[in-house]
């Protein structure tokens, strides 16, 4: 008869490389937004938050670069796009 606490199920299958990969970049894209006050407009830690950086260091070990999507970041120009100027 074996213990009732001793758990005798098979453990779970690690996860695929892919899988940490795509939940990496799923963080970053979570984690990447701020709120004028320089917190993680996701978890409200001050920007960059420990979610965010643990997911930039899991796609490092890997050797990949994030994938970025444009203005996702909420980054504007204060007083119109500098190339505005230019080209007046």
């Amino acid at each position: 008869m074996s213990w009732p606490f001793i758990n005798t199920s098979e453990p779970p299958e690690p996860p695929t490389p892919e899988a940490v990969v795509e939940a990496a970049q799923a963080a970053i894209s979570a984690h990447s937004a701020g709120t004028p006050t320089g917190k993680c407009a996701a978890c409200g830690e001050r920007e960059p938050c420990r979610t965010r950086n643990a997911a930039h260091a899991t796609l490092a070990a890997f050797g990949i670069l994030p994938r970025r999507t444009p203005s996702r970041a909420g980054a504007h120009w204060r007083h119109g796009c500098p190339r505005d100027a230019e080209t007046a």
